[in-house]
């Protein structure tokens, strides 16, 4: 099974949005990714922005929309 996570600024005190453009404290609105992709996108990122990858489990529904959107 895929472990999913959301990516969240220490610095920012909030969660990346799905379009990694800005952050949010909306659980509606933050982005999850595959484990290893999220360490993909956070890597060669500064250590000042204390990013952590933060377990988030999808229901199925959004696991199935965001899969019919690829």
């Amino acid at each position: 099974m895929t472990q999913y996570v959301a990516i969240y600024s220490g610095e920012c005190q909030k969660y990346w949005r799905q379009d990694q453009m800005g952050y949010t404290d909306h659980p509606k609105d933050f982005g999850w990714w595959p484990f290893e992709e999220a360490k993909k996108l956070i890597a060669g990122i500064g250590q000042d922005k204390k990013l952590e990858l933060v377990p988030y489990q999808p229901t199925r529904l959004q696991i199935v929309l965001r899969q019919s959107r690829n």
